[in-house]
């Protein structure tokens, strides 16, 4: 196997560069938080592969379990990964085989074949199924398909929209007739989405009076709201929320980071106008998966469905270019293209 050592009664190794954290972070997270270290890789066993990293997804939900030091074990961080078959013991798959994984951050590693699942890529990029045919894409399908539910004629308001799920939420609600608002940080995201996803408007969180302009984009109220953010997107919305209007609750971005409370003004709308509210993790969907996966693919190649990706080189970079997408730079899908 390529790169690896034998030495005279010991078990053939590797080195492998892992990133990992160093301390439970203090509030938010920073570039000191982070170590980059070389770490020893054995040989598969039989049921095992080698792997090479191709990508790291970087995905908020991460940043909840490094501030709470939750995972496998203390420091570790274990993300999504498209990562490539260089060294198979499993008969189930095979050198070049390309597979989706759940995974420390690190370039080359050992896994339990059970654990792993092939994608195809032909005429798709890898990358892709770390984002709009992964679960980025999946969980906007199943926010917008079973949770809200739009019908035509309908006015829907994703929050995060030029993100890698909003971005998807509010192209498939526009699929299904609905008038799609969205909600971004910033003049050119707001342009992004507009003009690239081809949303009806998009309203910026950061302009002086947010809430005059979100009512001024939904004149006719807003029947649906597919949430990613947190409170500053929430409250606004729910004064403008039609009665019998639907949330689709898929994060909570905006406190990731902290344990304060998260306080809503209009909470009472939820009652006198019958909101209803519906949490969700995309693996209550797990056996839909495959059917979602295909009508994104579909709508990939036909170009009813876009998408964009801000990819970052080189693992040694996660630490920052994970920082860079917690603080809202860039757009779509947040990726580290490790080799």
């Amino acid at each position: 196997m390529a790169g690896f050592i034998a030495r005279p009664g010991k078990a053939m190794t590797a080195e492998a560069t892992r990133i990992r954290l160093t301390r439970r972070p203090a509030h938010e997270l920073c570039v000191q938080d982070f170590l980059v270290e070389q770490v020893t890789v054995k040989a598969p066993c039989q049921g095992e592969v080698l792997l090479r990293a191709r990508y790291l997804s970087l995905d908020p939900y991460l940043a909840r379990r490094m501030c709470s030091w939750d995972g496998p074990q203390a420091g570790a961080i274990v993300g999504r990964m498209i990562a490539e078959v260089t060294h198979s013991a499993s008969p189930h798959f095979h050198n070049g085989d390309i597979v989706f994984a759940e995974a420390p951050w690190q370039d080359r590693l050992v896994l339990d074949a059970a654990g792993l699942r092939r994608v195809d890529v032909t005429g798709i990029a890898a990358s892709a199924w770390l984002g709009v045919l992964g679960s980025s894409g999946i969980t906007a399908w199943a926010g917008v398909r079973k949770i809200i539910a739009p019908r035509a004629g309908e006015t829907l308001v994703v929050s995060a929209a030029s993100g890698p799920v909003g971005s998807v939420a509010g192209q498939l609600a526009r699929l299904a007739g609905a008038r799609v608002i969205g909600i971004a940080g910033g003049a050119e995201k707001c342009r992004y989405v507009r003009e690239h996803l081809r949303f009806d408007a998009c309203v910026d969180h950061r302009g002086s009076d947010f809430p005059a302009a979100l009512a001024a984009a939904t004149p006719d109220g807003i029947d649906a709201l597919f949430e990613n953010v947190g409170a500053n997107t929430l409250d606004p919305v729910l004064q403008r929320m039609n009665k019998g209007g639907r949330v689709a609750l898929c994060g909570l971005f905006q406190h990731y980071q902290d344990e304060n409370p998260v306080c809503l003004k209009h909470f009472r709308n939820l009652l006198d106008k019958a909101i209803r509210v519906q949490g969700f993790h995309v693996s209550d969907y797990a056996a839909e998966f495959d059917a979602a996966a295909s009508e994104l693919a579909s709508c990939l190649r036909s170009d009813t469905l876009r998408h964009s990706e801000t990819v970052t080189d080189g693992i040694r970079n996660a630490p920052q270019a994970f920082i860079d997408m917690l603080a809202g730079r860039g757009t779509g899908k947040h990726l580290v293209r490790v080799g």
